[in-house]
């Protein structure tokens, strides 16, 4: 064995397999409770050899720590710490839209921690879509040469593939960092980036390993055509939402009848809960000042009534081809009920029941800018009124039509 302190490997004899890189190198120690001290890292072996084992000494091994320590330090200087991940991050975005990619570039991106993690499930899924040529270069690969190396390689050759899966040639671009992690980007060990991928926003998550940002995630999927199914990317879940339902939306809204000769108006607050994709219940409060015209049998006046509707709201999000789109188009249509209560001014209709159940029909259509919708709405409003046993009917449509403005915000 060479002595440690002269040299920067150690060469033994205790065989070496494939799996074993990373674990201790033991030798017998009189000295230590455990009967063994840790000398060194087992690294590598020479094929065709005997006793031609390697390891790392564990000496070397405490001055990379405490570099590593060290490095860690570096992180206050927030700003370079950050610039030197967006240069890694255009690096990438460079190397995959390339027509002459550097493959092995691109496999250094991908961090050891990320194979620990998911290299095994996608080296299966490698091995499952290759012939029996490529399967046995695979095998070959993981038992004789490394298996570690040879997970990131699957790791590369799955996020490859799920990018270039038509011949045309796809467009990639850094875009930036996630908000959030910016803000506590000398806080937390993970960094989320997004990237434009042929006009659709992807995120990676990168981690600072070994003096380098690698890649721990890839929030992508593709479509694993040996079975005809959706299979996660290197066992990586793509949580991207999808943008043909939108969260739960607040906001104001207003409007002016249609029929009479005198102002008349709403003002209202609304909230739109999501269900499913495409559908919500659509609620809030409105208040509105109406005027019955000259030619009703009362000779024209005012009434006010408080409105709580409860309406199922289904509508499509027209995205012009790119989920992600920051303005998009939404025709929808809402049906329902609302409680009414009445505030008649005219002494007549005092003794009138002053509430009362609405049906509603809602066509209309939203213009959303993310994150607020604009809308526009038309209301055809019909009265279940009661007969004289108390008994709710609907009669002929009441001449109550009206249209109406919102702004909504939208929490995706």
């Amino acid at each position: 064995m060479i002595d440690p302190d002269v040299s920067y490997i150690i060469q033994h004899s205790a065989s070496i397999d494939p799996g074993n890189s990373g674990g201790p190198l033991l030798v017998k120690d009189s000295r230590s409770p455990a009967g063994y001290s840790v000398v060194g890292i087992n690294t590598w072996s020479v094929g065709n050899r005997q006793n031609a084992f390697f390891a790392l000494p564990a000496k070397n091994i405490s001055v990379v720590l405490e570099r590593a320590k060290k490095a860690q330090h570096t992180k206050a200087d927030l700003k370079a710490h950050k610039q030197n991940l967006i240069k890694t991050c255009n690096i990438l975005a460079a190397e995959l839209q390339s027509e002459y990619p550097n493959f092995n570039k691109v496999r250094q991106f991908i961090s050891y921690t990320f194979a620990d993690e998911s290299g095994l499930e996608s080296y299966s899924s490698i091995l499952k879509v290759s012939d029996d040529k490529e399967a046995e270069e695979w095998e070959r690969s993981f038992f004789l040469f490394s298996p570690i190396e040879t997970m990131r390689s699957a790791i590369c050759v799955l996020f490859w593939n799920t990018i270039h899966n038509t011949d045309e040639r796809v467009q990639v671009k850094f875009k930036e960092i996630n908000f959030a992690d910016q803000e506590n980007f000398n806080k937390i060990s993970r960094i989320r980036t997004i990237f434009k991928i042929d006009g659709h926003e992807r995120e990676i998550v990168w981690a600072y390993e070994s003096g380098q940002w690698r890649i721990v995630t890839i929030k992508l999927t593709q479509i694993d055509k040996a079975y005809g199914k959706d299979t996660p990317i290197v066992a990586a879940k793509d949580t991207h939402q999808s943008k043909h339902t939108r969260g739960l939306g607040i906001g104001i809204m207003g409007y002016i009848f249609i029929k009479g000769i005198a102002p008349s108006g709403e003002i209202g607050f609304l909230i739109d809960i999501p269900i499913i994709p495409f559908l919500y219940i659509s609620t809030g409060i409105n208040y509105c000042i109406a005027y019955e015209s000259p030619q009703s049998i009362y000779g024209g006046y005012y009434y006010n009534h408080l409105q709580i509707p409860l309406l199922l709201k289904a509508e499509y999000i027209f995205d012009f081809g790119d989920p992600d789109a920051l303005f998009n188009l939404s025709p929808f249509l809402a049906i329902g009920l609302a409680y009414e209560i009445l505030f008649p001014y005219h002494d007549d209709l005092a003794s009138y029941d002053n509430q009362n159940l609405v049906f509603l029909i809602k066509p209309g259509v939203e213009v959303e800018y993310k994150p607020l919708s604009f809308g526009f709405y038309i209301i055809l409003m019909k009265e279940l009124n009661k007969d004289w046993n108390g008994t709710f009917y609907m009669p002929n449509f009441v001449e109550l039509a009206y249209y109406g403005l919102y702004v909504k915000y939208n929490f995706h």
